[in-house]
């Protein structure tokens, strides 16, 4: 039985897009039984834009976890994510 689902969304400056992304995130975990766990964690990858703002909005209704890195790197900023999500 599956007991908790982790998402990590690796973002590069991507603040027209993120509150739609985490949005449609909401609503694919809403479709999951209420006794999963879903955890979120937005990994933001040397942003320069308005990215860091809009995840730590999410972060402070309690729906993820906003994590900062500088690496320019999807793959690291992926598994940066998943090590905070298991």
């Amino acid at each position: 039985m599956i007991r908790a689902v982790g998402i990590v969304v690796p973002v590069h400056d991507e603040a027209a897009h993120l509150a739609d992304c985490l949005a449609s995130i909401d609503v694919a975990a809403s479709c999951l039984d209420e006794e999963i766990k879903v955890v979120k964690a937005v990994v933001l990858d040397s942003c320069a834009d308005g990215s860091a703002l809009i995840a730590r909005r999410w972060q402070r209704s309690g729906d993820c976890h906003a994590l900062e890195i500088q690496a320019r790197n999807v793959g690291v900023a992926r598994a940066f994510g998943m090590s905070h999500v298991l």
